[in-house]
Order: structure tokens, then sequence, then C-alpha cells
């Protein structure tokens, strides 16, 4: 089974680079992807995935806000 991954980063680049990286990894299922910790949240509300890799530093809600959340 795979682990389930929300992704969330404000630069789509660095989003781009991880999610690409990620997908060589059969043992990983990336499930969403934000670009700020507004969408992060809602996406780990709906989806409820195994893990949440969250930038630090993001417009709206930076991802140790969504961590303290989750």
């Amino acid at each position: 089974m795979a682990v389930r991954v929300v992704l969330a980063d404000d630069h789509p680049l660095t989003r781009a680079g991880i999610s690409a990286y990620l997908a060589r990894e059969s043992s990983v299922e990336l499930v969403g992807e934000a670009e700020n910790g507004l969408e992060a949240w809602k996406l780990i509300q709906e989806l409820a995935p195994d893990v949440a890799l969250l930038d630090i530093r993001m417009p709206g809600e930076d991802g140790v806000s969504v961590a303290r959340r989750v």
C-alpha cells in the first residue's frame, strides 16, 4: 500500500520538482497539491493523507500553522 501524500508549497518550480521526485517512488501516491496553507488545510480535510509535506513559509497560512491544526 502506498503512502498517500499532500504537498504544499507556494513556489511552482519547487512543487513541480518535489512532485516529479515523488512520482518516481512506487511506495508514494501524491494525492493533492496546494500553493498555500489554506488550500493545504482543505485538501488534508478532504483527502485524509498519511503525510502532509508543508512549506514552512507560505502566503495566508504557513505550514507550521497547518501542522498545528492537523
